[in-house]
């Protein structure tokens, strides 16, 4: 009696602790590649808590040199710079809407990316994409995170 007692205590704890889980891989699966120079990171990097930038292949930020070998994800890259210098990339398609051309934007003044169209709030500064608000919280879908690594000559932004 014990153990069942037991076995239906942990089978609860883990159905509870799952309910704070969000679902960040709803858009499709697209390359993500882009490598920032120290001298490029100067200019498109973040540097502070709540900086951001968007890359959008071959249109954004203007000015930014893309490479043959360089791809931005299904709707763009956000590029954010989190609490201590944390540097977080996330994709810029909302998940509820799941096109490449519906993208977040960044609410400086809340301090959280919109969905325009369907009205979601993501944290992008220090919840890893998490849902906040609207449509993206009730069905649990979070912004698609990608990895910001430090190399040899800046960073490279990737899956």
């Amino acid at each position: 009696m014990k153990q069942i007692l037991f076995f239906l205590c942990a089978l609860l704890s883990c159905a509870l602790a799952g309910c704070d889980n969000y679902d960040e891989e709803r858009i499709p699966l697209r390359n993500v590649h882009i490598e920032i120079n120290t001298a490029e990171w100067s200019v498109y990097g973040v540097h502070g808590y709540m900086e951001w930038n968007r890359f959008i292949r071959n249109a954004v930020p203007q000015g930014f040199p893309w490479r043959s070998n360089e791809y931005s994800g299904f709707g763009g890259v956000l590029l954010v710079c989190g609490l201590e210098d944390q540097r977080l990339a996330y994709d810029l398609a909302c998940p509820v809407e799941c096109q490449s051309n519906v993208r977040v934007h960044v609410d400086e003044a809340q301090g959280i990316a919109v969905c325009n169209l369907c009205g979601s709030t993501y944290d992008v500064f220090n919840g890893y994409g998490q849902p906040l608000s609207g449509a993206a919280k009730d069905a649990k879908y979070g912004l698609t995170s990608y990895r910001v690594i430090p190399s040899a000559i800046g960073y490279v932004i990737t899956r």
